[in-house]
């Protein structure tokens, strides 16, 4: 994290650069472990077996798919970070882009529907698509903890 702010940083000056990129990655990717294991009934079912096959694809997949969309991620995300410091940074990043939830999880899922769109993994394509009809809810569900993380590393 850098102790510095200046008027022209950006999230992605926070998030991404090298010396925070590799934490923070870690740290989304036990966000992400944990959004799947939270999840309960027959929804639940569902999500955690797409991410076990997701998984079994290959050893660190997850975690090479989130290093790749986390930059698409971020510059969804910078336009909220600019709005919000532009306010005055009133309250926490968190609680802004949770104002603006469904918009936000939109966002987001635009860069993955891109991204499954494209992909040569077709078991990953294939789980994503019997999945993204109830997607928007459930990254609108895990935006509280997203935001939480984030806030840890624009503060």
């Amino acid at each position: 994290m850098t102790d510095t702010v200046t008027p022209d940083d950006t999230l992605r000056d926070k998030l991404l650069n090298p010396e925070v990129r590799p934490g923070f990655l870690a740290e989304s990717k036990r966000l992400l472990d944990d959004e799947v294991s939270r999840k309960g009934g027959l929804a639940g079912m569902t999500v955690k077996g797409a991410y076990s096959a997701v998984k079994a694809i290959r050893p660190g997949f997850v975690e090479g798919v989130l290093d790749v969309l986390l930059d698409e991620w971020v510059a969804e995300l910078e336009p909220e970070y600019a709005a919000w410091r532009a306010a005055g940074s009133q309250g926490t990043l968190s609680a802004h882009i949770l104002a603006r939830r469904d918009a936000v999880a939109e966002r987001l899922l635009h860069v993955t529907d891109r991204r499954a769109a494209s992909t040569r993994h077709t078991t990953a394509k294939k789980l994503y698509d019997r999945l993204r009809g109830s997607a928007k809810s459930q990254v609108a569900d895990a935006l509280p903890r997203v935001g939480a993380l984030v806030d840890r590393y624009v503060s």
